[in-house]
């Protein structure tokens, strides 16, 4: 299943631990060292799919840019929305956003 963005939106993927999810060691591989209490909040985020009504040349398909600005909506994975998964399963979280709430681009 896919996530299509509509009209002049562009929907976004980050990856953020769920509260819940375990926290590893940085020394031992594979030892539990504790819980998240809290999720965690991403700072970045990566073009997912840009919709038709955005101006063409401005985004494209990867780019990296700051968590936006202004409204943003809540997509549920596609895993969360056919009831295959539990959203605290999934690190991967979907956005979407009006494209002129998107405050900058990370460039090469």
């Amino acid at each position: 299943m896919q996530i299509k963005a509509l009209g002049e939106f562009l929907v976004l993927r980050a990856i953020a631990k769920p509260a819940g999810s375990e926290i590893y060691s940085d020394v031992v591989p594979d030892l539990v060292v504790g819980v998240r209490e809290q999720g965690e909040i991403p700072e970045v985020c990566y073009v997912h799919d840009i919709g038709p009504g955005v101006p063409e040349g401005i985004f494209k398909i990867g780019d990296m840019t700051p968590v936006p600005l202004g409204k943003m909506a809540n997509i549920p994975h596609p895993l969360v929305a056919t009831k295959e998964k539990l959203a605290k399963e999934i690190d991967e979280k979907f956005i979407s956003v009006h494209y002129t709430n998107v405050p900058a681009l990370y460039a090469n």
